[in-house]
């Protein structure tokens, strides 16, 4: 892989981990012309990488595409004080570490699932509030999180987007609705951020760069989840850059005994996702991507 030449906030690239050298799927945390801090996609650790004896990686196509394998949670409970004691942190490690670990889904915003974890039966939660190494916090739970779908290619590969998640879209908006006037792209890099004119409707959208074709630059418009092919791309400001991507990529579970989804199936969920609220729920996470939804009109 291609040493990559501008390490900007946000890009997708291939980094090593210091503690045992090698190299996973990476994003931009911040870059200087000393070091570059990154947070490892498909784990959620973070590491800084000196820029004098490493240089980062560009990532090929198709592992940009790639969903990502790691979702930031939270116990629904917050500190006693700022910061974490190192006795929380320590009683936290020791349970969620174990093996027999199970997460019930209780809510999500665009940024953190909020989850109950239970280690070999033991709810880490009450566990953490039993030793006074934290507080309740009030959230407001549901059983299901409204959500629409966004992209469609077929009942086993969609993207919806939460309801939750709708200002934060009609922000981005308004910030891009003059981005004829950004700066120039410069960074052609497969993984960049840029803001990118999708040629149908003549609006320009968040969107990653997977690679340089002939054709044009192809990208993935991360708030949506569909892709295009486009030669008008500007730099995108850096608020909203490190705002998460709002689409997310799914996936229907088969039902048992389904080995495939026949014509008639998925032309039946393209018409009815055309219409449909989706309610994503489940009982237990299974710890994979795309996340499997339930789904109802």
């Amino acid at each position: 892989m291609p040493a990559l030449e501008n390490a900007s906030v946000g890009i997708l690239c291939a980094a090593p981990y210091s503690v045992d050298g090698l190299w996973y799927r990476a994003e931009v945390l911040d870059a200087d012309e000393d070091i570059t801090t990154v947070r490892f996609v498909d784990f959620g650790n973070t590491d800084v990488i000196d820029n004098k004896t490493t240089q980062v990686k560009t990532l090929p196509p198709n592992l940009l595409t790639l969903a990502v394998y790691a979702t930031r949670c939270s116990l629904k409970l917050k500190s006693l004080d700022e910061e974490w004691s190192q006795q929380a942190l320590e009683l936290f490690e020791s349970l969620a570490l174990q093996p027999n670990l199970q997460a019930e889904y209780l809510t999500q915003d665009e940024k953190t699932t909020i989850l109950e974890l239970y280690s070999n039966g033991v709810n880490v939660k009450d566990e953490l509030l039993a030793h006074n190494y934290a507080v309740p916090c009030e959230i407001i739970t549901e059983n299901k999180t409204t959500c629409f779908v966004s992209h469609l290619n077929s009942p086993s590969e969609f993207w919806v987007q939460m309801e939750s998640c709708i200002n934060e879209l009609e922000w981005i908006a308004e910030q891009l609705s003059g981005a004829e006037l950004f700066s120039e792209l410069d960074d052609m890099s497969p993984g960049a951020l840029c803001a990118a004119l999708f040629p149908d409707d003549e609006m320009w959208y968040r969107a990653r760069i997977l690679s340089n074709t002939i054709a044009g630059i192809e990208l993935l418009f991360i708030d949506y989840g569909n892709s295009c092919v486009s030669n008008s791309l500007r730099q995108l400001p850096e608020d909203i850059v490190v705002t998460p991507p709002l689409a997310q990529k799914c996936c229907l579970q088969k039902p048992d005994g389904i080995p495939y989804w026949t014509k008639e199936a998925q032309d039946k969920f393209a018409e009815l996702s055309a219409e449909a609220i989706l309610d994503q729920s489940t009982a237990h996470l299974t710890w994979q991507t795309p996340i499997l939804l339930g789904y109802s009109t």
